[in-house]
């Protein structure tokens, strides 16, 4: 039985406040290949490792855009503006890269659920573009979601964070190697 949800008010619903002891944050350069490298780095009230894959992967995009942000600071906008959903237990709001991007006038064009042909499509076209994608991992929402940078260089597709120990980046064949249609959140594409 498949249990999936991909509307912006479903993630809208596990945003809550929560407070945590702030502590520091180490500075990491870009781009993060696997989230298990963060291991020490806190988030809400988790770590990294735990639940920062769509910070990461808007950490990883802002880096290939050229304009790089400290970590820290993507991380403590997430906090601060509640894009934690249960401090962080469950991960991030997918539409929240959205957002960031919108408030820092980075051109993007997001692609919802129903778009999914239009974002593979986007994907495959070529072109020296950065995407990120958000997706369910399993067939309910409590086998998680999981959010991956893709970026097109050179005619290859790579992807970063695609698993948690990666250690460099991936070549990607196809966007089906990653999720189906029914598994699909929210991709973006950045120029």
């Amino acid at each position: 039985m498949k249990f999936l949800f991909s509307h912006p008010r479903w993630f809208s619903l596990a945003r809550l406040p929560f407070r945590k002891r702030r502590l520091p944050i180490p500075r990491i350069e870009a781009p993060v290949c696997g989230q298990c490298a963060l291991q020490p780095v806190p988030a809400g009230r988790c770590t990294m490792d735990h639940m920062g894959c769509e910070m990461i992967a808007l950490f990883n995009a802002l880096h290939f855009l050229g304009l790089e942000r400290p970590l820290e600071e993507i991380i403590r906008v997430f906090e601060r503006r509640r894009w934690l959903l249960l401090g962080g237990r469950w991960g991030a709001d997918p539409y929240a890269i959205g957002t960031y991007a919108s408030e820092n006038a980075i051109p993007h064009t997001r692609f919802r659920k129903s778009g999914y042909e239009d974002f593979a499509r986007a994907v495959t076209d070529g072109g020296q573009r950065v995407f990120l994608i958000s997706y369910w991992v399993g067939d309910s929402v409590f086998a998680g979601a999981h959010a991956a940078l893709l970026v097109r260089r050179e005619g290859q597709l790579w992807g970063y964070n695609l698993f948690n120990g990666q250690q460099a980046p991936i070549p990607v064949v196809d966007l089906t190697c990653l999720c189906y249609a029914d598994r699909f959140i929210v991709g973006y594409a950045f120029p």
